[in-house]
Parts: structure tokens; sequence; C-alpha cells
């Protein structure tokens, strides 16, 4: 919830100062840093993004190995009964389940959902650079802003799922 809210709040403010610069051509000091200030509004929300989708990957590795565990002491209990205790709600008995990435958990999809915005934030921050930058490289550069942000996001979401969940 904080993430989307800090979604929206960012957007407003680069909005916000957008805004003021067409409208008011006359303020020199908007005109010249309020481009610099939306590249770095949308920087910062793509970082609290990616650790936010960090988070979330935690979170779901911690969820799984708990309930791992559960269905591990479900198990015992239902092997290893005298009054004959059947599992008959067939709830998962199984120390594999859950996966630790299921397609379809609602943890995955707001993962999913905030990483499509740290795509949009990342993308958005380099084509900023692009109009704020007035030196030769800019074109270089404003590409490879959004592209290392993605790459960095997609290693560090792989990493974090891959060595937490052993």
């Amino acid at each position: 919830n904080f993430a989307f809210a800090q979604v929206l709040v960012s957007v407003g403010a680069c909005w916000t100062l957008l805004y003021a610069m067409v409208q008011n051509p006359q303020i020199s000091i908007l005109q010249a840093y309020s481009v610099w200030a939306v590249f770095t509004i949308l920087l910062l929300s793509a970082a609290f993004l990616l650790v936010s989708s960090l988070l979330i990957c935690k979170n779901r590795i911690y969820f799984v190995k708990i309930c791992r565990y559960i269905n591990e002491l479900r198990r015992f209990a239902i092997d290893n009964n005298d009054v004959e205790f059947k599992n008959t709600s067939k709830m998962w008995a199984n120390p594999s389940f859950p996966r630790a990435f299921d397609k379809s958990s609602t943890q995955l999809i707001c993962f999913y959902l905030i990483s499509g915005c740290y795509a949009l934030e990342s993308i958005a921050s380099g084509i900023a650079f692009y109009h704020a930058a007035s030196f030769c490289c800019k074109e270089l550069i404003s590409f490879l802003i959004p592209i290392g942000m993605l790459v960095l996001g997609v290693v560090l979401v792989f990493y974090t799922f891959e060595a937490k969940q052993k």
C-alpha cells in the first residue's frame, strides 16, 4: 500500500513541477531546474520501489518457509497418530509446498505491479534525464540509466529468490 501511495505522490509531484514550468515560463529558476527535479524524484521513487519489491520477495520466502514447516508438522501428525486422525480437510501435508515462485499468489501479484511501476519510473527517469541534460553523450546516458536500473532490479530479485529459498 505504501509503495503505491508513494508512486502516486511522486507522479503528482512530477506533474506539478512540469505544469508549473509550462504555466510560468518567466520564472527562470523553475525553467532551469524543474526537469532535473523530476529526474531526481523519479530516480528516488524507483529506488524505493526496488527496495519494496525486494522486501516483498523476502516476505514471500519467509511465508514459504513457515508454511513448509507447518506442512511438515501436519504430515508428522497425520502419519504418527494413534487415534485414527485423518486428513479429511485435504489440507497440504507435503513439506515441499507451497512453491516460492507461485505465479498466482497475491504476494507475487503485488510484486508484479510494483515491478511494473519500477520499470515505468526507470524509463521515465531516463526520458527526464534526456530532456534535462545538455552535454554531448546525453543520448547514451539517458538510454543506460533505465537499462541499468532494470538489469539491477532483475538481478537483485533473482538473487533474493534464489539465495533465500535455500
